[in-house]
């Protein structure tokens, strides 16, 4: 029986003052896959003391999960020291849980944007940025392409993450990105695919991130990108370095970006599982291509829907 959430709840997405798009990833399936073993955000050092608080004494979060590179990962202040309570260490490494730790999973998007498929994308994008202006290039991102290239080229990454939610030592656990969207989006359709989630759950979870452009005021700040991240994502080719020759476009652009990760669309995740299943077969055959072999599967899925003795 899974207990009760918390009392700021919406459709399974908890709401805090200042950590977005957080949510247990038992509320995505109707499978038995166990509250309170791991959950999903955007990147909670925007957290405020208070919310740092809900993690650390109610939801308990032992290890932070985090699919950023180091670069990334700096991008963003840690508003109300969430990390001090955490010790960063190798994310294969697999200490007693004697102490809470975060692990760095992530692969830097400047590896990522340089595969042709972005820079096709890219080009689209800086194209419609002359002819239609910023915020009708950012809407054109195909970010099922986005999440295909990742779930192809970085097998590593996917699973390095797998492995850490796999082991009970660690939960309960909290995995993120930046907005909490894509990526950590990739990662929990795989997570639910092996507990043996629907498609639709796995889209239907996919589609609650829209709760990051919520109207009902129950943040204290807009989901936003820091200026930081901008220029990382620019510089890593999503963007285009002309527009630093003008600021004015510079903040369109900006702009632009905030709106375009406010907004998501069914067939992104439609179209992700689709080309698992098209390229390698089936879900078991791309987990064998990461290294996430059934043995590891089993691991993963006891860990999660099973109950074990606390440690």
């Amino acid at each position: 029986m899974k207990p009760t959430y918390p009392k700021h709840q919406y459709d399974g997405v908890v709401r805090f003052q200042q950590l977005y798009n957080f949510r247990d990833l038992s509320s995505a399936s109707s499978t038995n896959l166990l509250y309170g073993k791991v959950a999903r955000c955007a990147n909670p050092v925007t957290a405020t003391y208070q919310d740092v608080n809900l993690l650390l004494h109610v939801f308990k979060i032992r290890t932070l999960i985090d699919l950023r590179d180091a670069e990334e990962a700096a991008t963003v202040e840690d508003n109300a020291n969430l990390l001090q309570h955490f010790v960063t260490v190798d994310a294969e490494e697999n200490p007693m849980p004697t102490f809470n730790t975060r692990r760095l999973v992530g692969t830097g998007m400047s590896e990522i944007s340089k595969r042709p498929e972005l820079k096709l994308i890219n080009e689209r994008i800086l194209r419609l940025r002359k002819e239609l202006g910023p915020q009708e290039a950012i809407a054109a991102m195909d970010m099922a392409v986005f999440m295909a290239v990742l779930l192809d080229t970085q097998p590593t990454f996917f699973r390095k993450a797998l492995n850490i939610i796999s082991r009970r030592e660690n939960h309960p656990c909290l995995f993120y990105c930046s907005a909490g969207r894509d990526r950590t989006g990739c990662v929990s359709m795989l997570v639910l695919k092996v507990c043996g989630a629907t498609d639709d759950e796995i889209v239907q979870d996919y589609l609650k991130s829209r709760c990051l452009a919520s109207g009902e005021n129950v943040f204290s700040q807009p989901f936003k990108i820091s200026p930081e991240q901008h220029e990382y994502f620019e510089k890593n080719g999503f963007g285009d370095d002309i527009v630093q020759e003008d600021t004015t476009d510079v903040d369109d652009l900006d702009k632009a970006m905030d709106s375009f990760f406010m907004q998501l669309h069914k067939q992104d995740m439609v179209r992700t599982i689709d080309h698992i299943i098209v390229k390698y077969g089936s879900f078991e055959k791309y987990f064998d291509f990461i290294g996430f072999y059934e043995v590891d599967r089993k691991r993963l899925k006891n860990a999660l829907t099973t109950y074990h003795a606390q440690l």
